[in-house]
């Protein structure tokens, strides 16, 4: 599930972390879930498939840390989510 959050900001960033969800298309399928799952469990939080706000705050932070290019979407994930820009 993608919490609050736009399901391709969440494959977008999870790409970025390194958690291959597959085809940014905005679906939260079987492939996205396993990259959520994956991502929790590197990033020691409860692996549920769920982008809680822990979830999102590990993957704020494992964006900050991965380049400049991911700024817009940590402070996305830092925001609590909303709209996404279309933009990215």
């Amino acid at each position: 599930m993608a919490g609050n959050f736009d399901v391709k900001s969440i494959q977008e960033a999870l790409t970025m972390c390194g958690a291959n969800p597959g085809a940014i298309d905005g679906a939260m399928g079987p492939n996205t879930e396993a990259a959520i799952k994956r991502f929790q469990k590197k990033a020691g939080v409860a692996v549920d498939g769920i982008v809680g706000p822990n979830t999102a705050a590990a993957l704020s932070k494992e964006l900050g840390e991965v380049s400049v290019r991911a700024s817009g979407l940590k402070g996305y994930f830092a925001g609590g989510g909303g709209s996404a820009s279309d933009d990215m």
